[in-house]
């Protein structure tokens, strides 16, 4: 079960690092965040991420994410 686990991770980085999968990835947040308001659910999830986690697990986060639009907006178009 390792070698899965660790292939998802990988898959995950890799995704990550694409400029079509972040933008995938929020389009796809998105487009959920819609249904949910369709079929009447109106809490909504976002921003919420930091609700479980110890100070250190948010400062930790938070760097990732903006290393994540970092490396983003470092890319060319088309890339």
């Amino acid at each position: 079960m390792a070698g899965l686990d660790e292939t998802k991770e990988r898959v995950k980085r890799t995704i990550k690092r694409s400029r079509l999968g972040v933008i995938g990835g929020r389009i796809g947040a998105e487009r959920i965040r819609d249904l949910r308001r369709v079929v009447g659910r109106k809490e909504n999830p976002m921003g919420a991420t930091h609700r479980g986690f110890s100070l250190k697990e948010s400062l930790d986060y938070i760097d990732a994410v903006f290393a994540d639009y970092a490396l983003c907006g470092a890319r060319g178009p088309g890339d």
